[in-house]
């Protein structure tokens, strides 16, 4: 994609989009995109940016870079408040930079405009989670990965001889130039009809676009593929179908990725999760809490209707929950209390909720523990919703 920007802008069709590559720290995302993404300077070269930088930096770097992938690598969890919003506003930057299009004017000392700093070309993110609003995630293609997504021969390969990938883009270039015109006349005809095709496939029209662009790009390969003969002519209907169904479906899970979940459903989710899949413990009744609390997190008052839980136990394992999926559970468990309140799916006792008392006060061997009641007849409501 990074040789075919250039390309599709002189046709009218300006790709927007970031890619988003995200997994765990050892899922190689890093090293995989230093190889794909650095390759005129080999794949011990510097990384382009990274978080840490601030963004005037970023911006800066961002404008020096022509017919490359911008990576800008290492989103992370924050250790503090201000790290994270700094974090944040330069992903927001990244994501008007590149997602929308849009340069940024410098002034001099007197006051006169100089040079827009702009992109010329695309953007790769690698981070341990996503983070940002849905429609700020829209315009990346989200891409998760673990150690299981790479094969681990072929990257040492490519480690240990940087220049492989840059010969190969060299030829493709080439290959670009002697067809240019045709290209094109194929990307000015082909472009709309493809938007059109895709558009039924997602809730949101952007991801069409990003669909033409992938797919033109993979048949414009295919054809170089043909000329140097290192595809088959016998294979070409079957590889065609096989990257269309990579990029629905590759777009698709981007899309889903992307959607917004409140803190309150992220909350209930999980515990929902728990409760199918048995994987916390919750007593049948209280008696049976009573006897080994330390067993469980909490018990069913099935006659209330109500799930009681350990307020600060079930935090815990719900963090830890979203945490194996790659999603960062966002709020403290206090702060999500109150999102549970608005929902009102919590039981609280007397004027608990206006007063800001979320919490449930328990009598368990004659004690009044303070526990969370979750009112299972909502729960299931706002969870079908």
């Amino acid at each position: 994609m990074s040789v075919m920007f250039n390309i599709f802008k002189i046709t009218g069709y300006v790709p927007h989009f970031l890619t988003y590559i995200f997994g765990t720290t050892g899922s190689m995302k890093t090293a995989v995109s230093k190889v794909l993404y650095n390759m005129w300077n080999g794949s011990n070269s510097k990384i382009a940016s990274t978080f840490a930088d601030t963004i005037t930096a970023i911006e800066i770097k961002m404008a020096s870079i022509s017919d490359e992938v911008f990576l800008i690598d290492d989103w992370h969890p924050a250790n503090s408040r201000a790290e994270e919003l700094s974090m944040k506003e330069k992903l927001g930057q990244l994501i008007r930079y590149f997602g929308d299009g849009i340069s940024k004017d410098r002034a001099t000392p007197s006051l006169d405009l100089k040079d827009e700093l702009a992109h010329h070309g695309l953007a790769v993110i690698t981070g341990e989670e996503t983070n940002g609003s849905e429609s700020s995630l829209l315009r990346c293609i989200l891409i998760p990965v673990d150690r299981s997504s790479f094969d681990g021969e072929k990257l040492s390969e490519y480690q240990e001889n940087p220049l492989l990938l840059a010969t190969g883009k060299y030829y493709f270039i080439k290959f670009i130039e002697q067809n240019f015109d045709e290209i094109v006349r194929y990307i000015k005809l082909e472009f709309p009809e493809l938007r059109d095709k895709y558009v039924s496939y997602f809730q949101e029209g952007r991801l069409a676009d990003d669909c033409a662009y992938l797919e033109i790009t993979a048949n414009i390969l295919l054809n170089y593929g043909l000329q140097i003969q290192a595809i088959a002519k016998s294979d070409v209907l079957q590889i065609i179908e096989n990257w269309k169904q990579i990029i629905i479906e590759s777009v698709g899970r981007s899309e889903r990725e992307s959607k917004e979940i409140s803190p309150a459903v992220m909350y209930l989710l999980a515990i929902q999760s728990f409760i199918n899949n048995n994987s916390v413990s919750f007593a049948k009744t209280k008696n049976a809490y009573c006897e080994n609390i330390s067993a469980y997190c909490g018990f069913f008052d099935y006659e209330a209707g109500v799930l009681f839980l350990q307020h600060d136990t079930i935090y815990r394992k719900i963090t830890e929950y979203w945490g194996e999926i790659k999603k960062r559970f966002p709020l403290s468990h206090r702060q999500v209390h109150k999102e549970l309140a608005i929902t009102q799916v919590l039981r609280t006792q007397g004027q608990g909720s206006l007063n800001g008392e979320y919490l449930y006060r328990v009598t368990i061997n004659n004690q009044r523990p303070k526990m969370l009641a979750i009112d299972l007849k909502i729960m299931g409501a706002l969870l079908d919703n």
